[in-house]
């Protein structure tokens, strides 16, 4: 039986925690050290990933580099992987886990032939920075710490989750969602009722609703599980 909004948690998150570190940061490769590519790459970049944009801090080895600004979109993450696959060599590439922002495109450059990719955990590359007395936030210093980052520490090829895992992660944060919603709709029933001043049309109202979202949330977690 579904258990609605009764709940803290949805079991659908529970279920999402057991294997969301695959989606995330500090996710290890499954391939044996011995087919990690051992040749240096030739650019190395550093990604910082935002909602609507990518900075990015990139370098032919050691040398100078460049920083390019380019949409979170799926034409903008073409235009990065060209520029990323343009010339000979491999390309070594370092972003951090940022929820949602950096998934598809972490996926594009896993699948790309050529990209060596690497999601990083967001605390083990603060941990870097600070380290770097790098205490300047902005999404270029950021870029350019990520580039560090990927020149200078342990490389840690990132393994793409499974079809099933990304469906379950989406699911869950809708859930998620929704119980947030419908614990917003209980407040304002609770303080409707210690009031006369709210009309008889508003409490209905308010209950019909949270009724729809409790239905919605045992809609999705009935589709989690099927």
């Amino acid at each position: 039986s579904c258990r609605g909004t009764s709940g803290a948690k949805s079991p659908l998150s529970q279920g999402w925690q057991a294997i969301g570190h695959r989606v995330g940061s500090r996710v290890h490769s499954t391939q044996p050290e011995h087919l990690v590519a051992k040749t240096k790459p030739g650019t190395y970049a550093g990604i910082d990933v935002g909602s609507r944009e990518l900075v990015v801090c990139m370098a032919r080895g050691r040398g100078e580099s460049r920083t390019l600004t380019i949409p979170n979109t799926a034409e903008g993450h073409r235009t990065l992987l060209r520029a990323l696959t343009k010339g000979n060599g491999k390309s070594r590439v370092v972003l951090e886990a940022t929820g949602t922002y950096h998934l598809d495109l972490a996926l594009l450059l896993s699948a790309s032939k050529g990209i060596e990719l690497m999601v990083a955990n967001p605390f083990a590359t603060r941990r870097f920075a600070d380290a770097q007395m790098r205490r300047a936030k902005t999404d270029k210093v950021d870029a350019a710490m990520l580039l560090l980052f990927c020149q200078t520490m342990p490389f840690e090829p990132w393994t793409p989750p499974r079809a099933a895992a990304l469906e379950l992660r989406g699911l869950s944060r809708h859930v998620n969602d929704l119980i947030a919603h419908a614990t917003v709709i209980k407040n304002r029933i609770a303080a409707s009722q210690g009031t006369t001043t709210t009309s008889a049309f508003l409490r209905e109202d308010l209950a019909s609703e949270l009724t729809a979202i409790e239905a919605r949330i045992c809609k999705v977690e009935a589709e989690a599980l099927r």
